[in-house]
């Protein structure tokens, strides 16, 4: 055994893996079909991580307790999506957001909640800080094809060339 505390480390694992399993998900998939999915990659990376630093512990089984979300939180989500449902009933094609929050990436799992809920039926345009450094992030996790960028990267109201081509570059990997 290579650990003083092995319940310790064994709760710093699990939390560590929880954080970073779930961290990456999407709301709708931690509540509903991405369940069974979530909990392997959890228990994957507990046992990683306990057989990383030789504690001497094996994981035999995880359970997840069922997963709730406060009812403050999932009131905002229900109106995002009634918001999403009135704006496509009012014939739009395109709906341009961050996400709510200030840049994509921050909302970048609220966006993906809602390429999710559109489902075809709208174009969901994440824009506000999307560049070239974030560009793969974005497309990988959102799963939507069109982006919103001013590819402004000074001070300056000038779009930059470079940066036009390398996320034209960066979209069609």
């Amino acid at each position: 055994f290579n650990v003083k505390d092995p319940i310790g480390s064994l709760q710093q694992a699990t939390d560590s893996a929880m954080r970073q399993v779930v961290g990456a998900e999407t709301l709708e998939r931690i509540l509903t079909t991405g369940r069974a999915e979530i909990r392997q990659k959890i228990s994957d990376n507990i046992t990683a991580m306990l057989q990383k630093y030789n504690s001497g512990l094996a994981l035999v089984d995880l359970a997840m307790q069922p997963a709730k979300v406060p009812e403050p939180v999932r009131t905002a989500f229900d109106d995002v999506i009634k918001a999403l449902e009135d704006v496509i009933k009012c014939g739009f094609k395109t709906l341009l957001t961050s996400g709510g929050r200030a840049t994509a990436v921050e909302g970048i799992n609220l966006l993906a909640d809602l390429v999710t809920k559109a489902d075809g039926r709208i174009v969901i345009l994440p824009g506000g800080g999307v560049r070239s450094s974030n560009i793969a992030q974005l497309k990988e996790k959102i799963k939507t094809t069109y982006f919103h960028s001013s590819a402004i990267t000074d001070s300056s109201e000038v779009a930059n060339v470079n940066e036009i081509q390398l996320l034209k570059k960066k979209l069609s990997m």
